[in-house]
């Protein structure tokens, strides 16, 4: 797990060094508190199924164990919108996403959408605006609303899912 810290550490300083205009950014309201991700990256590529599709992340500190973040994958590569309640044919859904506050809490989106607005292929860079309803294990529920991203970079990877396996312990 070490090993995908670091990994995601370097691909997050190499898309903050290639950005010289359009800086990425990440916004949102948490529960009413402003959040601004600092250290963003966004994965294209296949999620499985022969479908595309990204994954977003966002934190407060390049650490991930000292950082708040949120994740949040999407079932589709295409401007529009997809649902975190909406499901496909095999029941998956189209949009899955986690936020961790602290090292002790997790909570799991249970409603919402992501939006994608723009993709801009030459630049690979991606844009949108996002809304959530998480909830944790002890039923505590959480609102994300207003959330924004523009202009975050991503790296094209061809399978997601086998590149994650390399990481495991």
């Amino acid at each position: 797990m070490k090993n995908f810290k670091y990994f995601i550490f370097s691909i997050i300083i190499l898309t903050l060094a290639s950005c010289k205009l359009n800086l990425p950014t990440l916004t949102m309201n948490i529960n009413s508190e402003d959040y601004i991700g600092k250290y963003i990256l966004a994965i294209q590529g296949g999620i499985g199924n022969n479908e595309q599709g990204f994954i977003i992340m966002a934190g407060d500190n390049p650490d991930l164990d000292n950082s708040r973040y949120l994740a949040f994958a999407i079932r589709g590569d295409e401007i529009g919108e997809y649902r975190v309640t909406e499901l496909f044919n095999d029941s998956l859904k189209q949009v899955v996403a986690i936020y961790i506050p602290d090292t002790t809490e997790k909570y799991f989106a249970t409603d919402g959408f992501v939006e994608i607005t723009n993709i801009n292929i030459e630049k690979s860079q991606i844009s949108g605006v996002f809304e959530f309803t998480m909830k944790d294990i002890n039923g505590n529920i959480l609102t994300i609303k207003n959330g924004k991203f523009e202009n975050v970079l991503y790296v094209i990877v061809d399978d997601i899912m086998s590149e994650f396996t390399q990481f495991e312990e």
